[in-house]
């Protein structure tokens, strides 16, 4: 019952982000996060340090979401048994890639981005790596991670078309 309600409590924040509001969902994780360090729960503590990431994303405080992308990744590391979290680990490096990016960090982030990618099919964070490469006119690149996406497939011709037209490669746009 105990996991039950502090995973309640990890859903109440994540839907106070959902509803905009990235500093009442902080408000609610650091007190919450106090509880699942003094009780070991490393992978619950693994996705409130997500959360928190997402938040200050979202406030535009990239160092803090880099750093609880982070932290949340050296939790998982410590775990003896990884099987079922692929999913918060792809998202933890997908949230550490989106902070790189924006800290000026595009080298790292692409590496952030492809380990993420490893761990679990996201098309929108292939589209993301693909506007990268895009970024850096490296147009086969962002072709090839654009191909990979496996669904959303009229946002995927939509975004190879424009990067064929920034390329000057119109026939094939």
């Amino acid at each position: 019952a105990r996991s039950q309600l502090l995973a309640w409590d990890l859903e109440k924040a994540r839907l106070t982000i959902e509803r905009g509001n990235a500093q009442g969902a902080l408000d609610q994780l650091l007190p919450l996060s106090k509880i699942l360090y003094k009780e070991e729960r490393s992978s619950a503590l693994a996705t409130c340090s997500s959360i928190m990431s997402e938040a200050y994303h979202m406030l535009a405080n990239e160092k803090a979401a880099f750093v609880f992308a982070n932290y949340g990744l050296a939790l998982l590391s410590q775990l003896k048994d990884l099987k079922g979290t692929e999913e918060i680990h792809a998202t933890l490096h997908a949230q550490a890639a989106h902070a790189l990016v924006a800290l000026g960090y595009v080298n790292q982030s692409i590496k952030r981005f492809k380990k993420s990618l490893t761990l679990k099919a996201d098309p929108l964070q292939n589209f993301k790596l693909a506007w990268i490469y895009n970024d850096l006119n490296k147009t086969d690149d962002a072709l090839k991670i654009i191909n990979e996406a496996t669904k959303l497939p009229l946002q995927k011709a939509i975004i190879r078309g424009c990067i064929l037209a920034k390329a000057g490669r119109y026939q094939e746009a």
